[in-house]
């Protein structure tokens, strides 16, 4: 390997592990409470280590969310491809259950993505091939293939055609995130009060609001 070549090696890894400690530390405290001292604690670097690999906490952070939407994104597409259907309703049941199972086994990178606020929404198009561009994009790529979907469903008249495909697509994406979001928060309440399983309410309020959706 080429000296060039392994400082390359070297710098990628050296990221890698600083975004490795980092996961740890939003994951346990959340974002506001993180300090780039805290990571660059954990990290075993300093803090001029850690800002000389990211410009800020937020840009560690994007990092993380990409790390989170790859792994949703390959979920989906994964799902979608790997099984012979037709329905288009039942390739969004399919989507639907793997971002649920992508919340119950990762639910650091889960909260992450749903927790942050896209304050810097407006800077995405005067950052080209930055971490937030590419995160970013990243986060859109579940979002575009559920819209295909939806949009072939309507012309298959699977789906209704009273609302146009961006809205139901968001609409979906917030209830079950909505869903996701509630029931860990109220797990414990809704099973000792109303004797249900965080799972069973799951998978049920995702049917209704497939129903919601279909042709008649």
């Amino acid at each position: 390997m080429k000296i060039a070549e392994r400082k390359e090696k070297e710098k990628l890894n050296r990221r890698n592990s600083i975004i490795d400690a980092a996961e740890k530390v939003f994951f346990k405290y959340g974002f506001e409470l993180t300090t780039v001292d805290n990571i660059a604690v954990e990290a075993g670097f300093t803090k001029k280590t850690i800002y000389s690999y990211f410009n800020s906490k937020e840009e560690i952070y994007y990092s993380i969310m990409i790390r989170g939407f790859n792994i949703i994104n390959a979920k989906c597409e994964k799902a979608i491809k790997n099984v012979e259907i037709e329905s288009e309703i039942e390739k969004i049941r399919i989507m639907g259950k793997c971002f649920i199972d992508f919340s119950l086994e990762y639910p650091g990178y889960f909260k992450s993505i749903v927790d942050y606020e896209n304050n810097d929404i407006e800077a995405i198009d005067d950052l080209k091939n930055s971490v937030l561009q590419e995160c970013y994009l990243a986060g859109e790529y579940c979002f575009e293939l559920l819209r295909s979907i939806i949009k072939k469903g309507v012309e298959k008249k699977e789906i209704i055609d009273k609302k146009d495909v961006n809205t139901i697509a968001l609409t979906l994406w917030a209830a079950i995130v909505g869903i996701i979001n509630i029931l860990d928060k109220k797990e414990l309440y809704i099973k000792k009060y109303h004797k249900k399983a965080a799972p069973e309410v799951l998978e049920d309020g995702f049917e209704i609001i497939l129903e919601a959706i279909k042709k008649r």
